[in-house]
Parts: C-alpha cells; structure tokens; sequence
C-alpha cells in the first residue's frame, strides 16, 4: 500500500514554531479574557499575527479550514512539543510516526486514517500520496483538515502519555499479521479492495474486527508499514535464521508437549545438520519453478529435528519427530504468510515403534490451526530401500511413504516422501495438487559432522 502522509512541516511555512517562539511572538502566559468576553489586547495581537501567517500561506483565515487551522495553531504555540515534533518529521518524514503509542492510540489514530480515506477522493489521494500540508488545507474538507490536527496531537502526546509501553513477541507479530492477510473481502465481493483508501479502510476494519488481544499488535504492524519501515515478515526473511532458533526449539513448545518428548541425548542421530540444495519443477505451471535450500538441524539428540526450508520471498519451518509434525510456519508476503501452529497437546506423535511393513498405514495429526484446514494426513508404506539407494551419502533404512491430505474446500493434495529412519528426517520428492506435479529435483547435499 502506497502510503505518504501530508508533509506536517508547517511549523517552517506557517510559522507555528516562530508563533511560539519567534521574535515576533509576544507572550506564552495564559490569555487574559476581559468579563465581556473582548479579546485582550495582548489575545488581539496574537490573533492578528495569527490571520497574516494564515493569508501568507495562501489560506483564507475566514474558511473553514482556516479557522479550524487558527485554532490549533493557537493551542500549538502555547505547547513546546509541537516544534519538536516538526522538527523531527522535518529530518525525517517517517518520524512522525516513529514515536511510542500506546494500543488504545494508535486505533483511535487508524479511525482518523479510516475517516479520511472514506471522504472525499482529493482527501484520500492527499493523505495516501503526501500532499503538501497547506495545498491540502487549502483544498480538502474540514472534516479532513480536523483529522489531520487530531492525528498530529495523538503523535505529539505520545511520548508523554501514560500508557504503558507494549512489547510484542516475534510470534504474537507474525500472527497478528496473519490474520489480517486472510481477512476475506466483505459482502461477497471475490477481490480484495484495489483502491488504496479503500484497501486503508478495509485494514482498519479488519484491525477492528480481530480478537481484543491481536488489535494491538496488528496496529503496530500495520502502523509500521504506513511509516515505510520494515514488518515482521520483511525484518523474518532478512534474517530467517534468527526466528528459526527463537521460536522452533522444542524448549518453545507448551509444557504437556515438551514432557511428551524423548529426553536429551537419549536418540542420537549421524549429524548436526542436513543441507539439501535442490530445485522445483513443475512442467504445467513452470513459472512455480524455484531453487530452494532444505536445512534440517539436530540440537539435542533427542530425534526432534527442526527444518527450515527457504527460497525466494518465504520461508517455511518446522518442527518434527518421526513423522509427526510438533510446530509448523510458513513466512511469507500475503496470504503465503500462516500463523504459528502447533501439535494439540492431546495429538498422538505419529511415529513407528519398529521398521514399518508394505501396505502399513498411519493417521498424522498436524499442527493447529492448519493454513488450509485440514486435521491430519494419511500415509501408505510402499515399502522400504536401504537409504543410500536414495542418496549416496546416506545410511540405514529408507521408507517410502504415499501421502494424502482432504482439505476442508475439497481439494486434496498427494505427494510422495522418503522417511530416513536414521536421521529422522522425510524428503518429498514429488508433490500432486491442483497445480499438477511439482518434483524436488536434488543438486547437493550436505552432511555436517554428529553433535558431540
């Protein structure tokens, strides 16, 4: 979303900060009222200066917005942090909305957006391309100009109010952002909103319509984003690493999973990390086509094993033992992006107690809440290969697994995949969907050396 809000260096071309503090200004002590209401002489001046900095700027001090202006301009320049607030958005345009605010303030700032952007179409495309501050004045509503000052005093209060200071976990972002890229289009209507004030109101709604405890943090979010600074998802895939070891760790997982798991040690496993470099193809839709990296990690020999799989805009994580998935994520621009799911504490650890038979079945239940809606997968053993007849570098058993999965929108996904019993780790090799087959065709792999 394109986004630029109206430039607030009025302060320079108005004159708000020389009105407080410049050589022409008279007094900042309390106005003196006279009992029949007249202005003092001192409240005379500062009124008159007040109407020429306003016919200066080109703005009919008479209007509307000029009287709606004066007004704030009065209340600015008995208020030293308004010059301060212009001069940091003067130094940098997105400063404005760099300052601290509190959960309640920022969705009372997004209702101002959300007005705006709901008015007239010389007010939107003024707040959504950054007009200049006094040509906006000039020519938007009232109503806008009163957002405008009412966004601006939010944004000054901030780093004095009383509200306390929010800090949000990586996780409770990401999910945060998920939720609103899945948010479907209101009344029916099979596109998302296409016109940028319409698409800011459409998130603000959406914003309003989550879960009391997701608001904030979306608000955050989405404030970042309008500020032209970096969202959880971007700041994730700019360093995919960090999150992988922050948040798919077994000592992340709720306690009633975590006591459910093989002690430290107790299952090691020929490696501290698996590399796959590798490449899918799809002939039907070979614009899918995409080089990828698989990393599979052992941290505690324990046969959890976490896999990170990462290629051009997403990034995809889990975290397994055997075949049953504990935790799962993908990271990704838009709806590609999933919320962080988890195995219910209740699930059984799809695993096998002994080397699987041809024709043996397993039931796998996943991570809830799934992206697209289903409850388990289902695997067939086909039958089993010594594993370096799979890849060279590989030892043990490998059992290959036919797999399928019901979605709740009726389309269903089949995909072939090699369990590798002595590392703990599946390959897909293939995949069957609605986008026909997709295969994972093998460069490279890597073996790093056992955790000692």
């Amino acid at each position: 979303m394109n986004f630029s809000f109206p430039t607030i260096a009025f302060a320079a071309v108005i004159g708000v900060a020389g009105c407080a503090n410049g050589p022409d200004s008279t007094s900042h002590a309390p106005t003196e009222v006279t009992v029949d209401g007249n202005p003092t002489p001192v409240e005379a001046i500062q009124q008159n200066q007040l109407r020429r900095k306003l016919v200066a700027a080109g703005v009919d001090p008479d209007s509307q917005q000029g009287q709606i202006l004066a007004r704030w301009m009065t209340k600015f320049a008995a208020d030293p942090a308004w010059p301060a607030a212009m001069r940091r958005n003067q130094t940098d345009r997105n400063a404005l909305f760099a300052a601290p605010l509190g959960s309640d303030d920022r969705l009372r700032m997004l209702g101002l957006f959300k007005d705006i952007a709901t008015g007239s179409a010389y007010d939107c495309r003024a707040l959504m391309q950054g007009a200049d501050f006094i040509a906006m004045t000039k020519s938007a509503s009232p109503r806008t100009v009163e957002d405008v000052m009412e966004i601006f005093q939010i944004v000054v209060d901030g780093p004095t109010s009383e509200h306390v200071e929010e800090h949000y976990s990586d996780v409770t972002l990401l999910d945060a952002d998920a939720l609103l890229n899945a948010t479907p289009p209101k009344h029916g209507a099979k596109e998302y909103p296409k016109n940028p004030c319409e698409m800011l109101a459409f998130s603000v709604d959406a914003i309003n319509a989550l879960p009391p405890d997701l608001r904030g943090p979306a608000s955050y979010e989405f404030l970042r984003t309008l500020s032209h600074r970096k969202n959880m998802v971007q700041m994730t895939l700019d360093n995919p690493y960090a999150y992988f070891d922050e948040s798919f760790d077994e000592r992340r997982l709720p306690e009633e999973i975590r006591r459910r798991l093989p002690s430290d040690g107790s299952r090691p496993l020929p490696y501290s990390r698996v590399t796959f470099d590798a490449r899918w193809v799809n002939k039907t839709t070979p614009g899918d086509d995409a080089s990828f990296k698989d990393v599979f990690v052992n941290r505690r020999n324990n046969g959890v094993v976490a896999e990170m799989v990462t290629s051009t805009g997403w990034t995809d994580y889990t975290l397994s033992l055997g075949l049953a998935d504990l935790r799962k994520q993908t990271v990704g621009t838009g709806t590609s992006l999933t919320r962080l799911a988890t195995l219910p504490s209740d699930a059984t650890i799809a695993t096998f107690a002994h080397e699987p038979a041809s024709g043996e079945t397993v039931d796998i239940i996943l991570p809830q809440p799934s992206s697209n809606e289903a409850n388990s997968t289902q695997c067939r053993v086909e039958g089993t290969v010594p594993a370096s007849k799979v890849f060279q570098k590989f030892r043990g058993t490998a059992v290959s697994l036919i797999c399928t999965q019901q979605q709740k929108t009726g389309l269903s996904r089949r995909w072939h995949t090699t369990l590798l019993l002595d590392y703990g780790i599946t390959w897909t090799d293939w995949i069957d969907d609605e986008d026909g087959r997709t295969t994972a065709i093998v460069r490279n792999v890597t073996i790093d050396d056992p955790v000692e």
